[in-house]
């Protein structure tokens, strides 16, 4: 498995946490799979990059989970893809760069 993380924290309304995850998932052209209000989640993918050099094709999936306390709303932006046997896991820049995207859209 290939993945990134990255959690950010800004200043918003309790109510819209929700939908700035999903503005940011959609400024990346990615597909909302699903949405659970009751734990903050959205979810979405596939997101599909290319083989690059030595770094393998990758078919990810991008969480992002909101908790809001008062005004400030911590994000966690995940992203992960399965790899072919064999290949070597690990943090992947190409997901860390999407995630960081991600994490900048958010709030805006």
């Amino acid at each position: 498995m290939r993945y990134a993380i990255v959690e950010v924290t800004h200043v918003l309304a309790a109510d819209s946490a929700m939908a700035y995850a999903k503005r940011a998932l959609a400024s990346e052209n990615i597909k909302l799979i699903r949405e659970e209000p009751a734990t903050g989640t959205v979810e979405g993918g596939p997101v599909r990059i290319a083989a690059e050099g030595d770094q393998p094709a990758l078919e990810a999936t991008v969480t992002i989970t909101s908790n809001v306390q008062g005004t400030a709303g911590k994000f966690r932006i995940y992203a992960s893809g399965v790899l072919p046997a064999g290949a070597v896991g690990g943090v992947d820049a190409r997901l860390t760069a999407l995630v960081r995207r991600i994490s900048e859209r958010i709030g805006r």
